[in-house]
């Protein structure tokens, strides 16, 4: 915190900050710390942590507009693909969880508790525009 009083503009700083406050238990502080990291760096790993962040405080919708947005940022970001069919699938957002599943058949396998993925197929590219697309995620 004493970096951040003297360099607010510190994306990084930001950044390590919310991965404390995830660690000691706070996500919502995790949250906030992601979205000022955020304003100054647009990090597929910042949007990849900010996603968990919102899990944590079970908003599972932005979570999977975060993981999106890491994806955009890093398309072979293998996390933030699980992250999003997971989440997905709980939604009932079958465009999307297929729109991840393109990205090359990426999916090998998933389960109640886990998805496995493998490198991209040619689909890539088209599962990336399709995620890019896929718009707003219905809150309710």
């Amino acid at each position: 915190r004493s970096r951040l009083a003297d360099h607010p503009t510190d994306g990084e700083a930001w950044f390590l900050l919310g991965i404390a406050e995830r660690a000691l238990g706070d996500p919502r502080a995790a949250a906030e710390s992601y979205r000022r990291a955020l304003v100054i760096t647009s990090h597929a790993d910042v949007w990849f942590n900010l996603g968990n962040a919102l899990l944590d405080c079970e908003e599972q919708a932005p979570a999977l507009e975060a993981f999106a947005q890491a994806v955009a940022r890093q398309p072979d970001h293998s996390r933030a693909l699980q992250q999003i069919v997971r989440l997905a699938g709980i939604l009932g957002r079958a465009d999307v969880a297929e729109a991840a599943t393109a990205m090359g058949g990426f999916l090998i396998r998933r389960t109640d508790t886990s998805v496995q993925v493998r490198v991209p197929s040619p689909r890539f590219r088209e599962g990336i525009r399709q995620l890019e697309t896929f718009g707003e995620v219905p809150t309710s």
